[in-house]
This record gives C-alpha cells, structure tokens and sequence, in this order.
C-alpha cells in the first residue's frame, strides 16, 4: 500500500504503530512536529516533507529515508535486524540531516562499530549532532569499549555529550569542550 498524507490540518504529532500493510509513505505537513515509525513491517520507503518536524522516532528495518528537515532536535532509533554498521545504515544517518540529540538502541555494541575500509570510503555520517547517546540492551566486554567509543566518534566526531548506557547504568560518559582529541 502506497501513502500519502498531506496534512493541513493542525496535527502537531503522528505515530504509525505497526502499520504492517504499509510500504510506501509520503507526509507532507508545516504544522508537524512529532513524528513516529514503530515496526511498520512492511515500509520501504517514507518521504517527509515537514519543514517545522522536532523529533522522530525510527524503530524497524532500514529503509529508503528522505526529508527536508532541518530544524530536527531531536532523532530516537532502533534498527531491527542486529547487523553492523554498514553502507545503507550510514545512508540512513546521513539523511537524518544532523539532530542536536541521537538516542540510538542497539541489541549489541558491535551493531554500530564499522569496518576501517567503509571508515575510509565514507564520511562521518552525524558530524553536527550535539548529544549522542547509545542505549545497549548488552554488556560490552571491556576490551570492545574503546573500539566502540571509538566508532561513536567517527559517526559523530563533534560531540558535547556522548553517552553508553545498558539497562539504565551508565558506562561511558564524555563531556567535551573544546577541540576533539582521538581516544
């Protein structure tokens, strides 16, 4: 099913929660500001065109993303297949167009760190996000929090705040101000 939604009305705040019939969606709002995809099974592909859109929350596949926003603050996300970080994942951060706050839920830390060969072939995707910070339902062993820290640094090199966190206990918290020095 193929949908568009132009909105002129005054919603303010949509969420698509398990609109499993849905493959193709474009909204089109000035007035949204909230926006949600909850394991919409079937989507393939959204198109926003909301010019005054605040927040998105993303859980499901990864999938074809465009947007005109720029005024996004803040971005929750959630991927449901647990694979590396890869090229059409970093595609999918990229169109995100730089949200001030990232909250991003992995099932496992390994799920954001990239190969160094995709490092050197693609750039940073989030190099203006302000707040990073990365929800693990896992426990990194120790030897695999550099490498993580290092792969929230390459994705976002520029942050003031970047935070890993497993079942609300917080393992890594950076507050950086100034010059970004490699860890």
């Amino acid at each position: 099913m193929v949908f568009f939604l132009n909105i002129r009305s005054l919603i303010e705040s949509l969420n698509l929660n398990r609109c499993d019939m849905l493959k193709r969606i474009k909204i089109s709002s000035d007035r949204m500001k909230s926006l949600t995809f909850f394991r919409c099974s079937e989507l393939v592909k959204i198109n926003v065109v909301t010019p005054n859109l605040h927040r998105l929350e993303y859980c499901g596949y990864i999938i074809s993303f465009s947007s005109n926003i720029s005024t996004l603050s803040e971005v929750k996300l959630e991927f449901a297949r647990p694979i590396a970080l890869n090229a059409q994942k970093i595609e999918f951060l990229t169109k995100l167009n730089h949200p001030k706050l990232l909250t991003w839920r992995v099932g496992s830390t390994q799920n954001v760190i990239t190969s160094k060969e995709l490092r050197k072939i693609q750039p940073s995707p989030l190099y203006n996000v302000k707040q990073l910070k990365l929800l693990a339902v896992f426990i990194p062993k120790r030897d695999e929090i550099n490498k993580l820290v290092d792969a929230l640094l390459w994705i976002s090199p520029l942050p003031e705040t970047l935070s890993i966190e497993w079942e609300h206990v917080i393992i890594v918290r950076y507050f950086i101000y100034g010059p970004l020095y490699h860890i």
